[in-house]
């Protein structure tokens, strides 16, 4: 189980903006995000519909943080490997 910390907000709005196109031309503030139970997701965006994103968190090692964002509402499950593999 993760405990999110407002560095996941963070990263997983900039996931987000990044994912849609936006990049950071769209306030942070816009976005509003929620704990689920797979995961942080958005609800809401300020002026427009919210748009079909799958949030995930990245796992790293030490106080590091990072979110991947995908243009999909399907179920999704993030593997993270080491590479060269082996």
């Amino acid at each position: 189980m993760c405990v999110f910390t407002k560095r996941h907000v963070w990263t997983g709005k900039v996931a987000i903006l990044k994912c849609t196109g936006d990049g950071l031309m769209v306030p942070m503030c816009d976005l509003t995000l929620s704990i689920r139970e797979d995961g942080l997701g958005l609800v809401a965006w300020a002026g427009r519909a919210v748009p079909a994103i799958t949030l995930r968190p990245l796992p790293l090692p030490g106080p590091f943080v990072a979110s991947l964002a995908f243009a999909t509402d399907q179920p999704l499950l993030v593997e993270v490997g080491t590479w060269p593999p082996g």
